[in-house]
């Protein structure tokens, strides 16, 4: 958005996005990981794990050329904590097969935590949750937004698909603002088969 002139700056991008400024710095920090992380975080045929947000966050203040290795150890971690157990000749061992890793999975698991607080009583307002998370309340709103998505599309947003042009987050939240079921289905799918651009 800065690149482009969308916005001017990253106080600019916090009040379009509905971020704080200080969200919107640890976001651009990432942008410090070495080109070969970035590659394979964006990597849509990737699987295995995928780092926490804060994970990353530390290893982009790490000198660049420390990153790659520390990057590796970090992965092969997560990979042993993640395994999901598969019973081999009666005993429980890590499997060795994963699942892909893209999609807005992490997005729609964030909505579904953010209403499981309201639903039990943990919080009682978007502006509690968002004092919690470091982001403003329009954001908790937009993500919840999400819940509102077509049951079909939440089953094909929750994990990677192979598309012409991959539809992005922001495009994802605007869909989910639409009141009628057939018109996120049209704008979505229809934006899933369009040409690449």
């Amino acid at each position: 958005m800065i690149q482009t002139g969308e916005a001017a700056n990253a106080a600019e991008v916090s009040r379009m996005e509905g971020l704080t400024r200080a969200r919107v710095s640890q976001l651009l920090g990432l942008l410090r990981l070495v080109p070969a992380i970035l590659d394979d975080l964006e990597d849509k045929e990737g699987t295995g794990p995928v780092l926490t947000e804060g994970s990353l966050r530390k290893l982009s203040m790490l000198a660049a050329a420390r990153q790659p290795s520390q990057y590796g150890k970090l992965i092969e971690e997560e990979d042993r904590r993640g395994r999901p157990k598969v019973k081999v000749n009666g005993t429980a061992r890590r499997s060795r097969e994963h699942l892909p890793r893209r999609g807005f999975s992490h997005l729609l698991d964030q909505a579904r935590r953010y209403q499981a607080l309201l639903d039990f009583g943990d919080v009682r307002s978007l502006e509690e949750i968002a004092q919690r998370e470091g982001v403003s309340a329009s954001r908790v709103g937009q993500v919840l937004g999400l819940l509102q998505l077509a049951p079909d599309i939440v089953d094909l947003a929750d994990r990677p698909v192979d598309h012409k042009k991959p539809i992005t987050h922001r495009e994802l939240l605007r869909i989910a603002r639409m009141p009628d079921h057939a018109d996120q289905r049209r704008a979505f799918y229809g934006r899933l088969d369009s040409p690449a651009g």
